[in-house]
């Protein structure tokens, strides 16, 4: 009687991973994309890009003991 043994040490099966029946068409992913790079867009020409550079230097200073 011969066992074969898996590469975590065990002989039991593994239970495969649940995943979609259908995936996602390649036109939903490049719609996500698209309005993903959009609102980053929007989001930094309306200021947020420098509030968060703002508040990142804010809290390194602070952590160094400087603020």
């Amino acid at each position: 009687m011969r066992e074969t043994m898996k590469a975590n040490g065990s002989s039991l099966p593994r239970e495969r991973k649940k995943t979609r029946e259908t995936p996602l068409p390649r036109s939903a992913y490049a719609l996500l994309f698209l309005l993903a790079a959009a609102l980053i867009t929007l989001g930094a020409l309306n200021g947020g890009l420098r509030d968060v550079l703002v508040k990142a230097v804010r809290i390194c200073t602070e952590c160094i003991g400087l603020g």
